[in-house]
């Protein structure tokens, strides 16, 4: 297809794809951005892969976006079917490691979607195989994540996630510093509030926004 953004020149022809979404940004450790995104033909489709880019110290335009994982390496690591991948988040681990926390479709749309990480230990130049978290006691489906996390004193991190089969809830996941979910808060009940940002205001208080 001819695509409005052919003109920023990009070297890469498979980044430039009809649909983009679920956006996150994070400063590295050299003072300059990453950014990553999904996209493929459409929202959902089974071409769909994560890409980043970087804007580094001083510059005015973005490096040519690059694939960071989508559903054939994700598919090899947990040896489990995945039809697309969906949102990502971005969060800067105890250690100075990078996560970057994804969603995944096996089977059906959003709503029976789970979450997954993969970690770079070089600042996003590489990342590890991706690992797929323990979230629900339903099959293990319908988290996904989309705003950015929060971190605790000791290091561990909030993730704002929300529910989407059946009901539609907002839910805070507690995560360590090896990925791995450690307990759950629910924020809402019903059918009507998703994908929570989450504001701390002090220590100990926060405020949830969320999509109605």
């Amino acid at each position: 297809k001819s695509l409005p953004n052919m003109t920023l020149g990009y070297a890469c022809e498979d980044c430039l794809v009809p649909a983009v979404h679920g956006a996150s940004i994070i400063e590295k450790n050299d003072g300059g951005l990453l950014a990553t995104w999904f996209g493929g033909s459409r929202e959902g489709g089974k071409d769909v892969v994560l890409w980043g880019a970087d804007l580094s110290p001083g510059n005015k335009a973005w490096s040519t976006p690059r694939r960071i994982v989508g559903p054939a390496e994700t598919r090899a690591a947990l040896g489990r079917y995945i039809k697309t991948v969906g949102n990502s988040v971005l969060v800067r681990g105890a250690q100075s490691e990078l996560w970057l926390y994804f969603v995944t479709v096996s089977v059906g749309g959003w709503a029976g979607s789970s979450l997954n990480a993969i970690r770079s230990l070089d600042d996003g130049v590489s990342w590890d195989a991706p690992r797929r978290l323990i979230s629900s006691p339903f099959a293990n489906i319908s988290t996904l994540n989309k705003s950015a996390a929060v971190h605790y004193s000791d290091g561990t991190i909030g993730m704002p996630v929300y529910h989407e089969f059946i009901g539609k809830f907002a839910e805070l996941l507690h995560i360590d510093n090896a990925g791995r979910v450690l307990d759950k808060s629910r924020i809402t009940h019903g059918r009507l509030a998703i994908q929570p940002l989450l504001l701390p205001l002090a220590p100990q208080q926060a405020i949830a926004l969320m999509r109605d």
